[in-house]
């Protein structure tokens, strides 16, 4: 009986997280200002580690916006993380991986992103007028 108490409870547990990370969810796109083609963030497995990779179509830069929630699990950049993406082919943000591997782990992330870099280079060699 304690055992199904245990498990009835881990189940709660799971639920009201699921709960909160959906409302997580929601807030963060309610926010989003940037169009949702031209950039993906997809985990990719690499051995026992997953790899968030940033892939572009169509965009020489963007900076990449990351949330997430982790259990049994820590990621190479602490979370919430901002990041530029440029150059060529896909770009690693950061590598996830199980703290302690004879339990389960999991994550859940969300991404926002904007065309463009931090720090972007301006030239003034060049006058831009109104007309």
């Amino acid at each position: 009986m304690p055992s199904l108490l245990r498990s009835a409870a881990v189940g709660l547990l799971l639920v009201v997280w699921a709960a909160a990370a959906s409302a997580q969810l929601l807030s963060w796109d309610k926010d989003a200002t940037c169009p949702g083609d031209g950039l993906s963030v997809e985990p990719v497995e690499e051995g026992r580690a997953q790899v968030l990779r940033a892939r572009r179509s169509g965009l020489l830069e963007a900076t990449v916006a990351v949330s997430g929630s982790l259990s049994n699990a820590e990621s190479s950049v602490p979370f919430p993380f901002t990041a530029d993406v440029y150059g060529d082919g896909p770009t690693d943000l950061t590598r996830l991986r199980a703290r302690n591997t004879l339990k389960s782990w999991f994550f859940l992330h969300w991404v926002r992103w904007c065309p463009g870099r931090r720090g972007g280079v301006h030239h003034d060699a060049f006058v831009y007028t109104r007309p």
